[in-house]
């Protein structure tokens, strides 16, 4: 039958199928069909038609899977999920067109030489497009008398006009006609399609598919759309919206269909008002004159002999902080008047820390707190950055106290302006380096003002600071309290029993601090933390079954969910955990004199429910990164319609109500353990270790049920991971150094030839850190093989008892769980602290160490070098938030 056709088409005669495919066409010069030929076709008609039908289908087939080439991926419809107010069942609406509309949508039709289903099927593509963001949306379409569901696999161009996505749709169209001997349901089997879109003029369907949303269109003069959806916990009220905004989108297409997809008008003007406007209503009036030093007077001219600082049986006056403060800005003035420049302070937290803080704002300079604990370059690099004129430390205290004597303790005199520049903050940057956010009085004012107002916060209350001094999250914990008139209780070095204790014995009212150092509380006697009133949890998404523990036992204690960037003066948006909260905690509602923001690409408002960037704007704007006009000029934007914003990076929705809930990072830039992390910094410090590394990939991957920062490398030869490690402890801070490494022949690609971060592989026990087997020999060192195979997931052959408890995926919430476990085992002789793992980060030093058979100073000084790179950044279990 080959030979035939061949014959024929070398006569110039095609032999097809008609469009029924069941029976014979010939088409070409048939003067050259000899009787000899015909004689063939007619007895071979059968057979010939089976024939081009199994080629046909097998070309049909080869078309589809090119267009399926590239997996598509889900119909995510989010957009209509927000709030507690949800539908589950199936829902119906229907919304009749005006009949001027339909008149011009339907001349714009023929126009354009399509079909009303094609029409409203680019449409439709186009509207979800801009609610998903997703270029590929499988949206099919059925038309009375057609034979099967038409698929179409047509991707959105973000940069093309309507009308070139409408030609697009007429031509994928003809082309899938031409290749419909491979039906919709061999597509969704061979394809796997679990979900989708259908545009139909008929609700009697050829097929059975669980598609998210039909819409059926009906009439005449005017037409009528019907929208039936599966229900899904869709919002009701997000549901109705799509027909304005379908309609709004029609009519812009009609008035100009050649503009850019991105830039058509969909949202109505009230709605768009609704949401720059009325979601930030947030100006409160307040003397913008003062700054926190001038209401931090005022304060103390109320209350001189209250408690201002208590730390470790040391209570400190108002009027003593104030002098002494006072003192301290002399004394730096006397080491030279740079006013404007900054001074670093790696003080631990205690009163003296207070003091100092307040001594470098009224000496006219602005602070740079750098934990001491930073890797020894990475601090280097920040304080040299910074340019600072003098770094305060120990020594500089102690000589201060030494001279304190002969010191003024008036006041400098020295002006300070709401615009002048309070503190600089540190976050990690995707060059390799840290960067610099600069903040203000006026926007850090702002911020302390609304949260004394928003917490309540009183003379009666005991504010402790348990997170780390350097965290954007403690600042305002410096300062609040102050101006309230409250106390702050330092607490030094953070351990969950003895810090329970802590809050326990000061009667501490309210925390400030990451989730994770939340939840390591509650692995304590819970009757320590009867005092508080307010938690404070931001930096991280909050696991609700925690915040219940403790408000089972005290339902009184509120808890608040906060966010903000360091660039934004730390707290943007806050929420009051409700009783009625279960899951996905949102990040709330802008603080005073705040605006929120959430835009697409080009800057546009979204509505309700869907994603974009957070954007912040108002008072607690800072003034950008220091000694980088590039990404200042990226990231701090003008704006006509919005003012100045900072574009966050973070992606988030309006909810029905006005609050925000947070989805994640549109870019490489990822939260560990409440820490923000730039995966590039990671990924530039893992190349410069080894010339012979070639591509590495960092990302954040679900181990055990907890999220760990992995590092995928190829490299040219073998690469010791553990000497790896270490090297990446001395550059970076402990948060930011990944737990599991694993060595790849080759990066997994996308067919765009993007990283292919999906086909990563998983990582498992094989992707420790791992050294030559030794056995356990003593009771104690099998018991805490079995405790570490526990609390690491791991089999008790995969512990060698010297390994390194960092390197074979120990991080600081296990090392938490792990303390507690000790400390309960029974004939231990010492008890442990976190610290004491840093020390011995092995069984064999460990065991050693709880039977009494080795002390600290036996230690080898190899040993305590390997501890020291390997602690954690915090020391203390993670005190994390860097926004």
């Amino acid at each position: 039958m080959l030979e035939l056709i061949t014959q024929l088409r070398n006569k110039g005669i095609d032999l097809l199928l008609d469009d029924s495919g069941s029976n014979l066409r010939l088409v070409g010069v048939l003067k050259h069909l000899t009787e000899s030929d015909k004689a063939y076709l007619g007895a071979h008609k059968e057979a010939l038609i089976t024939y081009l039908r199994s080629r046909q289908q097998a070309h049909d087939q080869q078309y589809w899977e090119k267009q399926f080439e590239e997996e598509q991926p889900l119909t995510d419809l989010a957009c209509f999920r927000a709030g507690n107010e949800t539908v589950s069942g199936p829902v119906q609406l229907t919304h009749i067109l005006r009949e001027s509309l339909t008149t011009r949508l339907k001349d714009f039709a023929i126009q354009h030489q399509v079909s009303l289903i094609t029409l409203l099927k680019a449409v439709v593509r186009t509207l979800f497009y801009r609610y998903t963001g997703l270029k590929d949306i499988n949206i099919c379409s059925y038309t009375t008398g057609q034979n099967d569901v038409l698929t179409v696999r047509n991707c959105i161009d973000a940069g093309s006009g309507f009308d070139a996505v409408l030609e697009k749709e007429k031509v994928t169209e003809k082309e899938a006609k031409r290749h419909n001997t491979f039906g919709f349901a061999d597509i969704v089997q061979r394809f796997r399609l679990q979900s989708g879109i259908l545009v139909t003029d008929t609700d009697d369907l050829p097929v059975t598919f669980p598609w998210d949303i039909v819409f059926t269109i009906s009439g005449d003069t005017t037409l009528t759309i019907g929208m039936t959806c599966n229900g899904k916990g869709y919002h009701p009220q997000l549901l109705l919206r799509t027909f304005v905004h379908l309609e709004q989108l029609l009519a812009d297409i009609l008035l100009q269909p050649a503009t850019v997809v991105e830039e058509l008008s969909f949202m109505t003007a009230a709605e768009k008002e609704a949401i720059i406007h009325g979601f930030n209503d947030t100006a409160v009036a307040y003397d913008s004159a003062a700054t926190l030093l001038d209401l931090f007077a005022a304060q103390v001219a109320r209350t001189p002999d209250n408690t201002a600082v208590s730390f470790e049986g040391r209570n400190v006056s108002y009027r003593s902080l104030d002098e002494l403060s006072n003192k301290f800005a002399h004394y730096l003035l006397q080491k030279g008047n740079d006013s404007g420049r900054y001074i670093g302070l790696t003080v631990r937290k205690s009163d003296d820390l207070i003091i100092t803080l307040l001594g470098v704002l009224k000496s006219g300079h602005a602070y740079v707190v750098a934990d001491p604990n930073l890797p020894e370059e990475r601090l280097k690099y920040i304080l040299k950055d910074a340019g600072c004129m003098l770094t305060i430390d120990e020594h500089i205290v102690k000589e201060f106290h030494a001279e304190a004597g002969g010191l003024s303790a008036a006041a400098t005199g020295i002006s300070i302006t709401p615009d002048d520049i309070v503190y600089l903050m540190y976050t990690s940057g995707s060059t390799g380096n840290p960067k610099g956010a600069v903040n203000t009085y006026r926007g850090f004012t702002n911020t302390i003002n609304w949260y004394i107002h928003e917490m309540g916060i009183t003379a009666a209350d005991r504010v402790g600071i348990i997170s780390n001094a350097s965290f954007d999250l403690t600042q305002k914990n410096y300062f609040a309290p102050l101006i309230a008139g409250a106390t702050i209780y330092p607490d030094n070095d953070f351990h969950p029993q003895r810090t329970a204790a802590f809050i326990g014995t000061n009667k501490i009212t309210i925390i400030n601090a990451a989730p994770v150092l939340y939840y390591s509380l509650l692995e304590v006697d819970l009757s320590q933390l009867a005092s508080l009133k307010k938690v404070i949890l931001g930096g991280e998404a909050i696991d609700i079954r925690q915040v219940r523990k403790l408000q089972q036992v005290y339902p009184e204690v509120q808890f608040y969910n906060s966010y903000g960037p360091s660039e934004a003066s730390d707290v943007s948006v806050y929420h009051l955990l409700r009783d009625t909260e279960t899951a996905n905690i949102p990040i709330g509602r802008p603080v005073r004199n705040t605006t929120v923001y959430i835009l697409n690409s080009h800057e546009q408002v979204v509505p309700v429910g869907v994603a974009g960037e957070i954007c912040i704007g108002g008072t607690g704007v800072g003034l950008g990164y220091l000694n980088n006009d590039q990404l200042t000029g990226e990231k701090f934007v003008d704006t006509i319609t919005y003012g100045r914003i900072y574009k966050t990076g973070d992606l988030g929705r309006w909810l029905p109500d006005g609050i925000i809930e947070f989805l994640g990072r549109r870019d490489q830039q990822v939260k560990v353990r409440g820490n923000r992390v730039e995966l590039g910094d990671v990924e530039v410090n893992i190349a410069r270790f080894d010339e012979t590394i070639r591509q590495v990939v960092a990302d954040v991957r679900e181990v055990n049920g907890e999220m760990m920062l992995v590092a995928y490398y190829v490299a040219g030869a073998a690469i010791d991971k553990s000497a790896l490690r270490e090297y990446l402890l001395r550059k970076l801070p402990d948060y930011m150094t990944p737990s599991f490494y694993v060595a790849l022949d080759v990066i997994p690609l996308t067919p765009n030839g993007k990283i292919n971060r999906k086909a990563l592989p998983a990582v498992t026990s094989r992707d420790i850190i791992r050294k030559a087997y030794v056995a356990p020999e003593s009771n104690i060192e099998r018991h805490l093989v079995e405790l570490w195979a526990e609390i690491l997931h791991l089999g008790t052959a995969d512990i060698s008892v010297d390994s390194n408890f960092f390197e074979i995926g120990g991080t600081s919430l296990k090392l938490i769980r792990m303390v507690n476990a000790i400390n309960s085992i029974e004939g231990i002789k010492k008890e442990v602290a976190p610290m004491t793992i840093f020390e011995y980060p092995n069984i064999q030093g460990l065991a050693a160490y709880l039977t009494g058979n080795v002390t600290k100073d036996e230690m080898l000084e190899t040993t305590i070098t390997e501890s020291v790179e390997v602690m954690d950044e915090t020391l203390n279990i993670l005190n994390s938030i860097n926004n």
